[in-house]
C-alpha cells in the first residue's frame, strides 16, 4: 500500500490495490462510496472468485472499527435473510488499516430514489420494505442493540431485478448496546432523528422506529419531511404534523428550552422557525393517503415497538 494512501485514503489511491486477511486476498474493482470513516469498495475475492463489498476504514477511526465489529459479531449468527441484515464475512487489519468484508448487494434506497428522479413509491412497494426492516429491528432489539443510523442510504436492495424490494439493513458503525445509550446523547442523522433525542429525553430502541417512519415518508413523498436548515424548524414541523409533546415530557427534556418556551404555569409553546413548516409548504394530504402506514410509526412507538408493528399488514 502506497504512502500516499496512508496519508489521505482517497478513492484514487485504493483502486486496483490488493490486500489480504489470514484467509483471503481481495482486489479492488471499483469504489462504491466514500464517507468520513473511509471508503466502500467493490472487490474480487481472489480465492473464491466472489464479489464482495469491503469497507476500508481510515486509521484514525480504529475505535469506530472496533465498535462496529462488536455489533457485527453479535448479529453474526442470526439468519441474515430472515432478519434482513447484511451478511458479515470477516474483519482484519492490513498494513495498519482496518477492513470489514460484507456480501455484495445491489443499490441503496437512496440510489433507487435518485434513479427514479425522486418519483415516490406506492404503498404496495413500500409495505414489503417496511415489514423487512421491522424484522431486522426485532432481531436487533432481542440482542439489546440499537442501530441509531437508519436512513435510505443504509438500506440496500439485494437484487432489484430478480427480487424486487427485497432489502437488507447495513452499516453498523454507529450501532451500540441500548444499555450504553443515555440522556443527552446526540444520535441519528438530523432528518431521521427522533424527538426524544433532540429534546434530551430518556432513549430506547424506539428511536430506530422513528427513523423507519421517516424513511417510509421519504419513499412515499419523495422528499424528507424533517430536513430543514435548523433543528428548530424540524421540531416545529414535527409539532405541526404530529402534535406537540405533552408538557410533562417537555419538563423532563434536557434541551426542551432550545425549541420551546415555557409559561409560569409550565405550559410549553413551540418556538417558530423562520422557514414555513412542511405541512403548509408541500400541502400534504396526510389524512387520506398516509396515516395508516408512516404516521402509525411516527406517532405510536411502544417500549417494544416492533412486536406491535410487525403484526400490522
Amino acid at each position: 500500500m502506497s504512502t500516499e494512501h496512508k496519508e489521505c485514503d482517497s478513492p484514487q489511491q485504493v483502486y486496483d490495490e490488493v490486500f489480504s486477511s489470514k484467509c483471503y486476498s481481495y482486489k479492488v474493482l471499483s469504489v462504491l462510496g466514500e464517507g468520513r470513516y473511509g471508503i466502500v469498495a467493490k472487490c474480487f475475492n481472489l480465492n473464491t472468485s466472489d464479489r464482495v463489498a469491503v469497507k476500508l476504514m481510515k486509521r484514525c477511526n480504529m475505535n469506530n472499527f472496533h465498535q462496529e465489529v462488536q455489533a457485527l459479531q453479535k448479529i453474526r449468527f442470526l439468519d441474515k435473510n430472515r432478519n434482513s441484515l447484511v451478511r458479515f464475512i470477516e474483519h482484519f487489519v492490513f498494513q495498519d488499516y482496518p477492513y470489514l468484508v460484507f456480501e455484495m448487494l445491489d443499490q441503496s434506497l437512496e440510489d433507487l430514489m435518485t434513479e427514479r428522479n425522486m418519483t415516490p413509491l406506492n404503498l404496495h412497494q413500500i409495505r414489503p420494505v417496511t415489514s423487512q426492516l421491522l424484522m431486522a429491528f426485532e432481531a436487533l432489539q432481542a440482542l439489546g442493540i440499537t442501530h441509531t443510523d437508519l436512513k435510505p442510504d443504509n438500506v440496500m436492495l439485494v437484487d432489484h431485478k430478480k427480487l424486487p424490494f427485497r432489502v437488507k439493513l447495513i452499516d453498523f458503525g454507529l450501532a451500540r448496546p441500548i444499555t450504553s445509550v443515555h440522556v443527552g446523547m446526540i444520535l441519528q442523522a438530523e432528518a431521521y432523528r427522533a424527538p426524544e433525542v433532540t429534546l434530551g429525553l430518556p432513549l430506547s430502541e424506539a428511536i430506530d422506529i422513528w427513523s423507519l417512519g421517516c424513511t417510509i415518508a421519504y419513499l412515499f413523498f419523495g422528499f424528507e419531511l424533517f430536513d430543514w436548515p435548523s433543528l428548530r424548524g424540524s421540531m416545529e414541523t414535527i409539532c405541526q404534523l404530529l402534535g406537540q409533546p405533552p408538557d410533562h415530557l417537555l419538563n423532563e427534556g434536557k434541551y426542551s428550552s432550545d425549541y420551546f418556551t415555557v409559561s409560569e404555569d409550565e405550559h410549553w409553546t413551540v418556538l417558530s422557525a423562520s422557514t414555513e413548516p412542511a405541512i403548509f409548504r408541500f400541502n400534504l394530504d396526510l389524512g387520506s393517503s398516509f396515516e395508516d402506514l408512516a404516521m402509525r410509526f411516527l406517532q405510536s412507538r411502544e417500549n417494544s415497538p416492533t412486536q406491535q408493528h410487525c403484526r400490522h399488514p
